[in-house]
């Protein structure tokens, strides 16, 4: 009979466990936010203030419309700001070098091809409308929503899937846009500039550099990555065609970081799941890590620290106790795992080198009876709540076996 095993053994699983996890600190309390939330992001503002989005989902009071409440940590507590906002598919959150924070989304309306891309700001405590013109989200399961904000020049991107219902060609091919800071948002290059669909959309500006990476459905699903050099989208990379093929794991796609000198570095995971990091090195794509070596699987986050070394998160299901997250970090030849394990779904963020994840898991420590996995006792507490924790210190030498999936 498989027994639960004790709390000792699974650190985390409630919030006075939480703080056990070794090397990383919560900002603020644990289970802050409001309950049953899900797709979940911080952001850490140049001046140092947190931020971190809840989305709330509401199957039955909304009929199946999600909210928006977007949560500060103010160096004592979290608090909400802003207002909720309403009738939300997707989403991205962030901040401008001000610390205003933006946030882009895309309306969850019947029929599809009527919802929209809206972008707000955050202004005197309520939200703003940033632009007017009207743009459409994708239609197909998957679309997606990216924000990008460039501190060095506060020039607000946005990149997202476009077309029309019934345009089966125009189904999500990708469209970057900028606002002009008065109220318009104009196409930075050509609208769906890839050649199909578009997914695992990454956009990163700084110094006033525009980069977009995504997979091309019509490319066999390989990764594209493209700077925007003033006229047109320019591939990345004298060996671009190579980046990636159809060896990248199916439905997934790659994910892209900028390091100290706004060179760009993906990750995305192969078809065996091991996770691969290519680099920009002069003008051609290097690959930092051996895939064939010990290496993590299930990526769900990536970014670099300030010696442009890379972070990832992964994640694995310890069933019936839920979703566990590690992280890693590539320095030199060799993955370390940054302080232990971390209860529940995560994405990271890394601000100023330092990584943050902010954590999903259920409050309670499931119970069964006599401690058979079996026997769930029926008023568990499943509520779902959001945790932000910082690295402070700690690491292993080794990647640790990830426990397998049920």
């Amino acid at each position: 009979m498989d027994r639960a095993p004790s709390a000792a053994a699974q650190p985390g699983l409630s919030a006075t466990i939480a703080n056990q996890s070794t090397g990383w600190s919560n900002v603020g309390a644990a289970n802050f936010s409001i309950a049953n939330v899900t797709r979940l992001k911080t952001v850490v503002s140049p001046n140092g203030d947190t931020f971190t989005a809840n989305v709330n989902f509401y199957p039955y009071q909304t009929g199946y419309s999600s909210k928006i409440q977007l949560m500060k940590y103010d160096g004592r507590s979290w608090r909400a700001v802003g207002g909720v906002i309403d009738g939300v598919s997707l989403y991205d959150l962030a901040v401008d070098r001000s610390g205003v924070p933006h946030i882009a989304y895309q309306t969850n309306i019947y029929p599809p091809e009527a919802s929209a891309i809206k972008v707000v700001k955050l202004a005197g405590g309520a939200w703003e409308r940033v632009g007017t013109t009207p743009m459409k989200g994708g239609t197909r399961t998957g679309a997606e929503v990216h924000l990008a904000i460039d501190t060095a020049t506060n020039a607000v991107y946005l990149a997202y899937g476009n077309g029309d219902y019934e345009e089966y060609p125009q189904h999500n091919k990708v469209t970057v846009r900028k606002f002009d800071g008065r109220s318009n948002w104009n196409p930075v290059g050509p609208e769906g500039l890839s050649t199909g669909g578009a997914w695992g959309i990454s956009l990163k500006a700084n110094a006033g550099k525009v980069f977009l990476a995504f997979c091309d459905q019509d490319d066999g699903g390989r990764i594209a990555v493209k700077q925007f050099n003033g006229t047109a989208w320019a591939p990345v990379g004298s060996n671009a065609a190579g980046l990636a093929s159809a060896a990248i794991q199916a439905g997934t796609g790659a994910m892209m970081a900028l390091d100290a000198s706004d060179s760009p570095l993906i990750a995305y995971p192969t078809n065996q799941n091991k996770i691969v990091i290519r680099k920009l090195v002069g003008s051609r794509w290097a690959t930092v890590n051996d895939p064939t070596a010990s290496t993590p699987q299930d990526l769900r986050g990536f970014g670099v620290d300030r010696a442009g070394n890379p972070i990832v998160t992964t994640t694995y299901n310890n069933y019936p106790y839920g979703y566990f997250t590690k992280v890693y970090k590539f320095s030199g030849q060799s993955w370390k795992m940054l302080g232990g394990e971390l209860p529940g779904q995560s994405r990271l963020t890394v601000a100023n080198g330092v990584p943050y994840v902010t954590l999903v898991y259920f409050r309670k420590i499931p119970e069964f009876e006599g401690g058979d996995v079996t026997k769930p006792r029926s008023n568990i507490d499943d509520t779902k709540y959001a945790t932000v924790k910082k690295f402070t210190s700690g690491t292993s030498d080794t990647v640790r076996p990830t426990a397998a999936k049920r």
